[in-house]
């Protein structure tokens, strides 16, 4: 049993060894990969590179106030490169959209009337990505 334990012990031990020494290494092989503007210009071919970070996103709505069923045309920018976005109404969940090879989107979603109850009030619509970690949000204020 001691050994079998001290055997794992190792195997942990050598896996956080490995790990440390990869991502210790990520300038170079960045650097290698996308250059030194991290890839967000295209390659020297000209061919686009899909980005791999946040670029400060923004967030801006076609009106900010409005009843349950208003069309609100959300657009964004600063975001990665041709991701899906998750949008969200509070905890509701909108229609996604998707970025372009610039990082920005616009997409038209409908206020949901789930919290019509708490009306008036603020309340904000976010934007995520994914794969890439990257979010923004902007307030709308719900009336009845």
């Amino acid at each position: 049993m001691a050994e079998e334990r001290k055997s794992h012990l190792k195997e942990i031990v050598v896996a956080v060894v490995v790990a440390l020494l990869v991502g210790s290494s990520a300038p170079w092989w960045w650097q290698a990969l996308f250059g030194d503007d991290g890839g967000a210009n295209g390659n020297d071919d000209g061919t686009p590179v899909v980005s791999l970070s946040c670029r400060d996103p923004a967030l801006s709505l076609s009106r900010g106030t409005g009843p349950s069923g208003t069309a609100v045309v959300v657009r964004g920018s600063g975001f990665p490169s041709d991701e899906s976005v998750g949008l969200r109404f509070h905890t509701e969940a909108l229609p996604p959209a998707r970025t372009d090879a610039d990082g920005a989107f616009e997409v038209e979603v409908v206020i949901p009337g789930t919290f019509d109850v708490f009306a008036p009030q603020r309340f904000d619509i976010r934007a995520s990505t994914s794969p890439t970690i990257c979010s923004e949000s902007t307030p709308f204020e719900l009336t009845r």
